[in-house]
Order: C-alpha cells, then structure tokens, then sequence
C-alpha cells in the first residue's frame, strides 16, 4: 500500500484524478496460501511484489495509451 501512495499518489479509499486509478483495501479473498494479494483490473494475482505490482500496474495504464498518473504531475 506504501509503495502504491508513493508511486501513484493514491491512498486507500481514493482513485487518482483523472480516474484510472483506485486503491482499496479488502479483507480476505479466500486465497491465503498466496498472499500476498491484490485485484488488478478484475484478475487476482498472488505472492506479488511492490515492484511487481507497480510494474503490472504501469503497463495496464500504458496499454491504455495515457500517461499515467505521475508522468502527468511531472509534466
């Protein structure tokens, strides 16, 4: 969740301001024996990373065509 904030500036319970983004926290998918775990875009992903995380999540918002969140601030 830390690298997530710092990453794309969201904490849980917001979305970014354009929208593309939301970060939420949830208790207990029914998958333990992964965790740790997050939804990204409708798929559960299982024993991630921060670094993987933010990688999927930059990829997922390129394919979209958009900067994302912090090449827009940066601009």
């Amino acid at each position: 969740m830390q690298a997530l904030e710092a990453e794309f500036g969201v904490k849980p319970g917001q979305t970014t301001p354009d929208g593309r983004f939301s970060v939420t926290d949830f208790r207990c998918p029914g998958s333990c024996g992964l965790a740790p775990v997050l939804v990204v875009d409708g798929e559960l992903l299982g024993r991630e990373t921060a670094a993987s995380v933010i990688a999927r999540i930059r990829a997922l918002l390129a394919r979209e065509g958009e900067p994302t969140p912090t090449e827009e601030a940066s601009a």
